[in-house]
Parts: structure tokens; C-alpha cells; sequence
């Protein structure tokens, strides 16, 4: 078993008061449409935990599993869930699928099957902006009380807000015990079939998790890097020559300063990328990498001004490597070029 812990979201205190307002609906509530492109994938976990991630907040303590026969039926597999311990907030404890991609005033239907090791549990669900300011685009945090026997559950909602990096978030941190989740779906509705019915298992992950190929190149450099850092795969509206950007890449400044620059995410309109800069040791200080961000200008990508006033900016050059420039007051600029760490 194996878990991951994230930092609280200040956009998420919404759901305090609301998980337990709202409830699931054995039928949708927009009879003349039908389910239509899939968003999820995985949901069936028939890869694993591949697209999800179990979030821990403050004390919260579970672990999970996939059981590959402990589903409805018994070919079917399940997410095992085990609460050990809750947060101060039922949201503390949640199982994350990321880099959903959602239209302002759209219906969509969550349907999931789950069951309890006791008749008291609960299951709640929320799309989510997964940046600033994390606003929550459902109405409200849908609730449902979870009994000991396999049942499933499906709501249609229409999104009050469009967003190219959403998570569904499936909070369980109501009290300690053990859940089981499985055949989860998230569909766009429509009034006619889609064209092309993908299924769980051929949509693709968008959100990921840094490989251990960048970390391992990290500690050969001696760069400091966050551990876990989860990635969004740019999507079909970000041009091809800025969605190249994206990744992980390796040089060093002036050829001797170690430095790892992490492209988490670009968005569009405008298009802007979220990052990590780190840099290796000097005679002067220490290891440090930050979180930043940047814009693009024509084929530059120009980093936001660093505290001490120094300006960073990229370029991707013709056979696939990253060109920088690093650009204090008082001081030569320095140069580097990059290559993409590959798994």
C-alpha cells in the first residue's frame, strides 16, 4: 500500500458546509440526453491507481489498493480505501483524478459504484479547479451515505464555470473505516450519441506524476527537487511548438551552475506555464529550487521577475534543446542550454 500527502487548498473550505447537503440521484436529472464522451481515465482501475491520487491533509492517515476482483462483480476491480485517521475537515481525505478539461454551463454525469465496511459511511464528490484559486465548479460537494452492500450512484450536474485543469475529487475523510470505489465514470451529456465512445481504458492520463528518471537525475546533479510533483499534460488547445516547452529539462548555467527547470503545466488564453526553477549548490549558498511562473512572448518563454530582481528566459531551438538566459543587475548574463530529461 502507498499514500501521498498534499497541502491543504483554501478554495476547498466551501465544502465544509455543503458535503452533506447534497444527494446523489439514481436518475439524471436531464431525461432527453445521453452519456457521451468519456473523461475519465482509468476509472475502471483496471491499471491501478494510474490517473489517481490518494491527497492526505495535516493528520489524515489511510492507504489504498487495488483489488483486482473486489468489485460489484467478480471480475470487476475495486479501490480499496482504508481511513485510519481523519483531518479536521472531511476533504483531508480524498482520492483525486486530475487534468479534466470541463465547458462553463455543461451538463456532465458522475456515476460510482461503492460499498463500506460499516452502514455509516460516506462518499462526497466535487469538480475542482486544480490551480488558483481553486474554485469549485458543482454547485455544490454531492454527498451520499455509503452502506455495507455494493450500490451504485449517479448525479448529473451542469458546471458553473469552463476550465482546462480540473480535478474530480471523491472525498471520503468523514470517519475512520475502510471504502471500496469502483466503475467510475464522469461523462459529458449530450442530445445525440457521441460519435466515438471511448471507454475508461482508452482515454489517456493527463495529469502525472514526475518520473523517477528527472529525480534520479536530480540527485546526480545534487539539485533539490519537491517530492511528489504532479504534472498536467497540455491539451489540444495549446499549440504544438509551446506544448513542446513541457517537461523536464537539464543544463548548466554558465557550464558549471547545476540547474533542473520542471514545466508543470501551460494554459491558454493566455498561455502560461506553472514551474519548478531549482539550481545545485554554489560557493555562496545552498541547494534551492521554487515554484514559478511565466509567460510566452513570440518563442520566448520569459519567466516572472525573481525576487532579487533577476529575469529568466527560454527558447527552444530547432534540434530540441532549451536555450536560456539568466539576467541580473550588475552582473553578465549568464547562458545555458538544456536538455529534456526522457524516461
Amino acid at each position: 500500500m502507498a499514500s501521498m500527502r498534499s497541502s491543504g487548498l483554501t478554495g476547498f473550505v466551501v465544502i465544509l458546509g455543503l458535503c452533506v447537503l447534497g444527494l446523489f440521484s439514481r436518475t439524471t436529472t436531464a431525461q432527453t440526453l445521453q452519456p457521451g464522451r468519456e473523461l475519465l481515465g482509468n476509472g475502471d482501475f483496471k491499471r491501478g491507481t494510474e490517473c489517481w491520487e490518494l491527497s492526505l491533509v495535516g493528520e489524515a492517515r489511510a492507504q489504498w489498493k487495488v483489488m483486482d476482483s473486489g468489485g460489484p462483480t467478480e471480475s470487476t476491480p475495486a479501490l480499496q480505501v482504508v481511513i485510519e485517521k481523519t483531518g479536521t475537515a472531511n476533504w483531508h481525505v480524498r482520492v483525486i483524478h486530475g487534468g479534466l478539461s470541463v465547458v462553463a454551463d455543461r451538463l456532465y454525469q458522475f456515476s460510482v459504484w461503492s460499498r463500506s465496511a460499516q452502514s455509516t459511511a460516506q462518499l462526497a464528490w466535487s469538480l475542482q479547479q486544480a490551480r488558483e484559486p481553486y474554485r469549485i465548479l458543482t454547485p455544490q460537494a454531492f454527498a451520499v451515505p455509503v452502506s455495507d452492500k455494493w450500490q451504485q450512484y449517479t448525479r448529473s450536474v451542469q458546471v458553473i464555470a469552463g476550465d482546462s485543469n480540473v480535478n474530480l475529487n471523491l472525498i471520503v475523510g468523514f470517519a475512520p473505516t475502510t471504502l471500496w470505489i469502483a466503475a467510475v465514470r464522469l461523462q459529458e451529456l449530450a442530445t445525440e450519441p457521441s460519435a466515438s465512445q471511448q471507454t475508461s481504458e482508452q482515454v489517456p492520463c493527463r495529469s502525472i506524476l514526475l518520473s523517477e528518471s528527472v529525480y534520479r537525475v536530480a540527485r546526480d546533479m545534487a539539485v533539490p527537487l519537491p517530492s511528489p510533483v504532479r504534472l498536467t499534460v497540455p491539451g489540444p488547445d495549446i499549440a504544438p511548438e509551446r506544448a513542446a516547452f513541457f517537461g523536464a529539462w537539464a543544463g548548466r548555467w554558465g557550464g558549471s551552475l547545476p540547474h533542473i527547470f520542471v514545466i508543470q503545466e501551460i494554459t491558454f488564453n493566455p498561455t502560461r506555464v506553472a514551474a519548478i526553477y531549482a539550481t545545485g549548490a554554489t560557493g555562496r549558498s545552498s541547494g534551492y529550487w521554487s515554484y514559478v511562473r511565466g509567460v510566452f512572448s513570440g518563442s520566448d518563454l520569459i519567466l516572472d521577475r525573481f525576487s532579487n530582481g533577476a529575469q529568466a528566459t527560454y527558447r527552444m531551438n530547432p534540434d530540441g534543446t532549451l536555450s536560456g538566459t539568466y539576467e541580473y543587475p550588475g552582473f553578465p548574463t549568464s547562458t545555458i542550454r538544456m536538455q529534456k530529461i526522457r524516461d
